[in-house]
């Protein structure tokens, strides 16, 4: 197994025409899609509050090097090909200081699924003020998975966040917000933002071998 910081995440957005939603849910929790050996499948996530919903599937990658990474891709994607959705698929790594957390012992119905595009040449200086103010951050909830852009689309940051409801977001949010610590680092990391996007996901469970 690699070690952390080695590993290689596999994002997929699928977008889909809204009138598609419901068999776009349908396919991925009676689809297991294509993972070849060294790799994990983290899970799919999906949102019905956009204009066009978005569809996220996560993988865990040991190497890109594997040759059949891809293998029976196009096939088993197929049903959504047919459906309208086009994809957008980057591949990213985890920062050093917070490893990738998918599972724990309260399963989260809600996903906050954050994008950031920073400004060309700010990732290290977005990192450093990120992290000296992540612990406080984490004394309120904690991130399933911080990632970087490495190969597609760039300069972006990726985060999970789990929540129980909207509620519960709401209020560890606010409570986070009154560490002057943390609320000092949204400020402080505001600069070398490009842009923003956040969505609301829910985890798709895989039926299709009940």
């Amino acid at each position: 197994m690699s070690k952390l910081g080695t590993k290689v995440y596999e994002l997929r957005t699928i977008t889909v025409p809204r009138e598609a939603t419901k068999k776009a849910f349908e396919f991925f929790s009676s689809t297991k899609l294509p993972t070849p050996a060294g790799s994990k499948f983290i899970g799919a996530f999906g949102s019905t509050f956009e204009n066009k919903p978005e569809f996220v599937a996560v993988w865990e990658h040991d190497s890109l090097d594997n040759p059949s990474l891809h293998q029976g891709e196009s096939k088993a994607m197929e049903p959504l090909t047919k459906l309208g959705a086009s994809e957008e698929t980057v591949f990213l790594r985890s920062f050093p200081w917070i490893e990738p957390a998918f599972t724990n012992n309260a399963k989260p119905l809600l996903w906050e699924f954050r994008c950031y595009t920073l400004k060309a040449g700010q990732m290290a200086n977005w990192a450093k003020v990120f992290q000296n103010g992540l612990e406080e951050r984490k004394k309120y909830s904690s991130p399933a998975a911080i990632f970087y852009s490495e190969f597609g689309i760039l300069n972006r940051i990726y985060h999970f966040w789990p929540y129980q409801n909207f509620e519960n977001r709401f209020d560890v949010r606010n409570k986070a917000l009154e560490n002057p610590i943390w609320a000092n680092t949204v400020r402080d990391t505001a600069p070398f933002l490009d842009e923003m996007k956040n969505t609301v996901l829910h985890r798709i469970d895989y039926k299709g071998d009940n």
